[in-house]
């Protein structure tokens, strides 16, 4: 959250920022998934994955945003 916070404020490297957060995050939705298909046999026994997607679809979303504005 602090990274994106700065992200936000930053004109340099806000990209950057931006995708070591979604790597980040990623990372975490994997894990959460793999566990909870691998040990529980199902995905909804530990949905914090889903939190983790609608975080890197916002953060894409801000990137996506961010390059339209630039283009304009």
């Amino acid at each position: 959250s602090a990274i994106l916070l700065l992200a936000a404020k930053r004109h340099n490297g806000r990209e950057l920022l931006t995708w070591i957060v979604i790597a980040q995050f990623a990372a975490f939705a994997l894990i959460f998934a793999f566990y909870g298909i691998t040990r529980f046999g199902t995905l909804f026994l530990m949905p914090q994955w889903i939190a983790f997607l609608i975080i890197i679809g916002v953060s894409l979303g801000g990137i996506y945003t961010h390059r339209k504005q630039v283009k304009s």
